[in-house]
């Protein structure tokens, strides 16, 4: 391992770069865990992404917005998907709820 005092500016960039991917790459991962158990706050965890963005920038957290406009999406049609069942007059003997993640986002 070299010394950090002899590292140049360029090899310090690039470890500093590799860290913030790590740390990005693990937070999508237990996002998309709490997404999917429905164990997490939306508001903060959009901050959360929001202050990430403007450190690291747009390219690391694109996945993180695509993540939350599918669970957006998916709450949009199970609802729909509701209020045309009851429309219908069908009544289901089971509870319905379906949570999409895109396998990009992860």
């Amino acid at each position: 391992m070299r010394d950090v005092r002899k590292m140049t500016s360029f090899e310090i960039k690039k470890c500093s770069s590799f860290c913030l991917r790590s740390c990005v790459q693990f937070y999508s991962r237990a996002l998309a865990k709490r997404l999917i158990n429905n164990a997490c706050v939306m508001d903060m965890e959009e901050q959360m992404i929001n202050r990430l963005k403007d450190v690291c920038g747009y390219d690391f957290t694109s996945k993180l917005h695509s993540m939350f406009n599918d669970v957006r999406m998916s709450a949009d049609h199970t609802k729909k998907f509701h209020d045309y069942v009851a429309q219908s007059g069908d009544h289901l003997t089971t509870t319905l709820n379906i949570n999409v993640l895109q396998v990009c986002a992860l």
